[in-house]
């Protein structure tokens, strides 16, 4: 009965990974966003911005960039500003071109973390489903179908559970920095430009800025940016510059805060999950040999 359960545990396992890798991932747990690696998109728009020049501002052409995250709608930002109000975009370009690389890096890192995590999950399981199946077999003890069962039930639950964590801690901890670097790039294109005040504050949305743990000091950065400007009629691009610094490397540290939390995520479904239904399985056996 209990390799009768493993194996049907096995091929439910690979039958649930063989349909995430064919679905189609934006609309499945939005995975095109928050879940699944984007590398291959990653690496097409940091093509695009190596052949992007000024001869395709000035011409007119129209530039389709692949959807990759927070970069895209960056660029595109940078490049309506260039061609509306001329100003120039290189430097901020250089930037993003340099993230996209990093940001492709560290998002197979984290994968590779999640990964690591349900397997980890899976072979405890497996390897106390051998272990009670030897004693079962050895010991000539019979198990019940509820028995076997429910192990590895929690162990699919707690792939399940792991799963649920890994997106929401992975979007509460990227998704609003990326919003930051988006509208930073805005304030320093915009601001070069001598766009007016007003106008400036609308186009960046401040009022949509999530403001939860650190993000609150980056609203204050460009509040008091925006202060600036209207006291002294010019934008302090040196200070910005030093922001968006400040932003990329808010990006290394909060993935180092990620990777522990998800060690511990892991060490806890572990426990409670994988590990909690092996020692039922052992329980059961050795209420079985004291009958």
């Amino acid at each position: 009965m209990i390799i009768f359960g493993m194996i049907l545990h096995c091929v439910l396992f690979l039958l649930v990974f063989d349909y995430l890798l064919k679905a189609d991932k934006g609309k499945l747990l939005n995975l095109n966003k928050n879940f699944w690696p984007q590398s291959k998109k990653g690496n097409l728009l940091y093509k695009q911005l190596l052949e992007i020049n000024i001869n395709h501002l000035i011409g007119g052409k129209d530039i389709e960039l692949t959807q990759y995250k927070f970069f895209t709608h960056t660029v595109e930002d940078l490049l309506k500003n260039a061609l509306r109000f001329g100003v120039g975009f290189s430097p901020e370009l250089q930037h993003l071109k340099r993230g996209i690389l990093n940001d492709i890096c560290m998002d197979k890192k984290i994968f590779s973390l999640y990964l690591g995590g349900v397997y980890q999950i899976f072979v405890v399981m497996i390897l106390g489903g051998v272990f009670c199946y030897f004693l079962e077999t050895q010991l000539s003890i019979s198990l019940d179908s509820f028995t076997v069962t429910l192990p590895f039930l929690l162990q699919f639950t707690g792939i399940l559970s792991f799963t649920g964590f890994f997106i929401y801690s992975k979007t509460k901890s990227f998704n609003g920095l990326a919003l930051y670097v988006n509208r930073f790039y805005q304030l320093k294109t915009l601001g070069q430009a001598s766009v007016p005040l007003k106008l400036v504050s609308q186009k960046m949305q401040l009022n949509k800025l999530p403001t939860h743990g650190e993000l609150k000091s980056f609203k204050n950065r460009i509040l008091f940016s925006l202060e600036q400007v209207r006291l002294n009629g010019h934008l302090n691009i040196e200070d910005v510059d030093i922001y968006i610094n400040e932003m990329w490397q808010a990006f290394d540290i909060k993935f180092e805060t990620f990777n522990k939390n998800l060690n511990i995520l892991k060490l806890i479904h572990l426990v409670c999950f994988a590990l909690s239904g092996y020692m039922f399985l052992l329980l059961q056996v050795f209420s079985r040999l004291t009958v």
